[in-house]
């Protein structure tokens, strides 16, 4: 199970991004929004530098920041099996400590590695200061048909492709199944049964709930746009456009907002307090990314051990198959590499063979992959949990992840969104807001934001 934390508390603070679009559009920054901070030391692991050991002195040295537990592992694998290639783990920090760092370095002109791990989230943050190779050039349209077109379009932008898909968050949901017996319901195939299963259940138990809407970590908010086919922003080179405002958009903030109207679900955020309810038979759905149950494994009672299942994320239109995706890494290389070839090839064989993800997929680092190969393999599918019982807890999440929406695409300005966002939710769930009002106000917000980082727009 990927173990990323949501994404409130990932990412790259308010004053580097500012910095990094200074970068790319310097005469709409004034001198105050260049960065304060200071870089991280980088710390090497004694197991990241026994992964080097063998090399020969004739290798090509690559630098490879990371910080999933187990990757010394897979270095040392590639390291012994592509002998004219040494790469080098170095964990500087994870999410907002590394691309802190990374931009601080793109500033700088200098100390950046070949090879980063980068949220897909936070990819287009690097992207715009131009530093990202594209890794056409050294062969990355061979394993674009190993991962769907909804994670490509992840690491695609304007004809580049900027990293190699890794781990991933598809969408479906956790259900208690004993709950759902209890109170003699199905488990919903569409939304429009989870809306009257979650009515009817609350008015006939005013103390329990069908499911949850979460006021923060609101990329979970991102994905039901995303599934429901909305697109809220788009750009290209200085060019930005936002439309939380469209007719998919508006249809789930309907959706959700009626289901807040009547009190028919917990406004219980992700986190411990949602996972007491869960424990507790309060509430019986999560809608949760793949890697979500890794979070509430670690607050589960001995008494809900092996009744929850996975299953499918329900649909807009019976019969459809669309899902999204709530968080997952991908691998970037910098254009300042001096080996740029010889880091997308550890790039590739990293994320795009069964080698790699053999291991990756199991503990110590436990990511969810998004390479099709291994998401059809008997290893995860035979993967089982203590929360789940016997049943086969990857298999729905497997085939969410083949059924990603293609076309979604995160903005520049991700860290700034995600607060705005935030903060409208927690005024919708407090009942001050409507989430039609929330997302109206969100748009004007970013249009707004995005011009004064020196961004034309299309609103």
């Amino acid at each position: 199970m990927n173990r990323h934390l949501p994404r409130r508390k990932r990412g790259l603070s308010t004053a580097v991004i500012a910095a990094g679009l200074c970068a790319l559009a310097a005469s709409a920054c004034s001198s105050s929004s260049s960065t304060q901070a200071s870089a991280p030391q980088t710390t090497v692991a004694d197991s990241a530098a026994a992964a080097t050991a063998g090399c020969s002195k004739s290798a090509t040295p690559i630098t490879f920041w990371g910080w999933v537990p187990g990757f010394d592992t897979i270095v040392k694998d590639f390291n012994q099996t592509h002998p004219s290639i040494c790469v080098s783990l170095q964990n500087v920090g994870s999410g907002t400590v590394e691309y802190n760092k990374l931009l601080l370095d793109i500033r700088g002109n200098k100390g950046l590695p070949d090879v980063a791990e980068v949220e897909y989230s936070a990819l287009p943050e690097l992207e715009i200061t131009n530093s990202l190779a594209d890794l056409n050039q050294y062969g990355a349209k061979s394993v674009e048909s190993q991962f769907s077109s909804g994670f490509w379009s992840l690491v695609s932008h304007d004809g580049g492709v900027y990293a190699i898909p890794g781990d991933a968050g598809p969408m479906g949901l956790y259900v208690n199944t004993a709950f759902m017996k209890k109170y003699n319901l199905a488990i919903p195939t569409t939304w429009a049964q989870l809306a009257s299963e979650a009515v009817a259940l609350h008015k006939a138990h005013p103390d329990v709930y069908l499911t949850n809407f979460s006021a923060v970590n609101t990329e979970g908010y991102d994905a039901l746009l995303w599934q429901a086919g909305a697109r809220p922003f788009s750009w290209s080179g200085t060019t930005a456009t936002f439309d939380y405002t469209s007719p998919a958009a508006n249809k789930v903030a309907s959706y959700w907002q009626s289901l807040l109207d009547s009190h028919s679900i917990d406004t219980l955020a992700f986190g411990p307090a949602l996972f007491k309810a869960m424990n507790t038979d309060t509430v019986g759905i999560g809608v949760f990314p793949a890697w979500g149950p890794s979070y509430f494994s670690g607050t589960a009672s001995k008494a809900t051990l092996g009744k929850w299942e996975s299953a499918a994320l329900p649909q807009w239109t019976v019969g459809a198959n669309v899902t999204a995706d709530w968080g997952g890494s991908a691998y970037t290389v910098f254009k300042s590499s001096a080996h740029p070839q010889a880091a997308a090839t550890f790039v590739m064989w990293m994320n795009a063979t069964l080698a790699s993800w053999n291991k990756l997929s199991q503990a110590p680092s436990s990511l969810f992959p998004a390479y099709k190969p291994m998401l059809a393999s008997s290893l995860l599918s035979s993967t089982t949990i203590a929360l789940s019982g016997t049943s086969k807890y990857f298999v729905p999440f497997a085939t969410s992840a083949t059924e990603i929406g293609a076309g979604w695409s995160w903005s520049p300005f991700e860290i700034y969104g995600t607060t705005q966002m935030d903060d409208a939710m927690q005024k919708v769930v407090s009942g001050s807001s409507t989430i039609e009002q929330a997302m109206a106000g969100l748009q004007a917000a970013m249009d707004s934001y995005a011009k004064s980082q020196g961004f034309s727009t299309g609103g």
